[in-house]
């Protein structure tokens, strides 16, 4: 399905209509579940008190827009009875417009970032011990997106930019990692290296390439060889 007709499905969807304000889904969180599955019988199921995004017979997928933080206490409760895919979406080239007030377009430029599919790392690490379940799987979606952004003033008095949404143009690729040893097709194409060499590769910062490094090795994907001063060299390892 292409990606105008998804947005078509969102679009007409008058349950989602009903839902702004109140869940507080944004577009590509809409749009993914279209993706995923394009019945809207299957979406919003409830499952003993636990409303999932996508129930399909025994498979449930889960779109995570933000912090996986909130992904525990499902996890906890339907893990060990469901096939439980985590859909995360990966705006790997994004047009950002920022709009005044009345919302007037006022700045049109493309963003900077480079985002690296490892970049989910930091957010695995907050559902760290749940990642060996052989019931847990994830879907990463590489999207080109319009992002609007206007300026608002906070509680301090402070000028901040503020993300109004994001909509998709195209669906450039993803990628599925159906078993903790699947992480291992997403590392660079590198020997031996040092935190700050996956930094210059990935392009995340300090803080999330600590806790991408730190999943990977819980994961196995990558172990300590030596150490240089206070570096560690890692390198991936190899199968047994």
């Amino acid at each position: 399905m292409n990606t105008n007709k998804i947005l078509e499905l969102v679009h007409n969807d008058e349950s989602i209509k009903e839902s702004i304000g109140t869940k507080q889904e944004k577009t590509v969180h809409q749009f993914l579940k279209y993706y995923i599955c394009n019945n809207s019988e299957y979406h919003e199921i409830n499952i003993n008190r636990n409303v999932v995004d996508i129930l399909i017979d025994n498979h449930i997928y889960e779109i995570q827009t933000r912090s996986f933080n909130s992904l525990r206490s499902k996890l906890d409760k339907l893990l060990d009875n469901y096939q439980i895919t985590i859909v995360y979406p990966l705006c790997i080239k994004k047009m950002l417009y920022k709009v005044d007030e009345s919302g007037e377009i006022i700045q049109i430029r493309k963003s900077p970032k480079k985002l690296h599919p490892l970049s989910i790392g930091y957010e695995l690490y907050k559902i760290k011990n749940y990642l060996k379940h052989p019931n847990l799987s994830f879907k990463i979606v590489l999207l080109d997106v319009n992002e609007f952004n206007t300026t608002r003033i906070n509680r301090r008095k402070q000028t901040r930019l503020t993300r109004i949404d994001q909509f998709p143009n195209e669906i450039l690729g993803e990628y599925n990692i159906y078993h903790s040893g699947d992480w291992k097709y997403l590392m660079p194409n590198i020997d031996m290296f040092t935190t700050k060499d996956f930094i210059k590769i990935t392009k995340m910062s300090l803080k999330q390439a600590g806790s991408t490094l730190n999943v990977l090795r819980y994961l196995d994907v990558i172990e300590v060889v030596d150490k240089n001063k206070n570096a560690y060299i890692y390198k991936i390892k190899k199968e047994s």
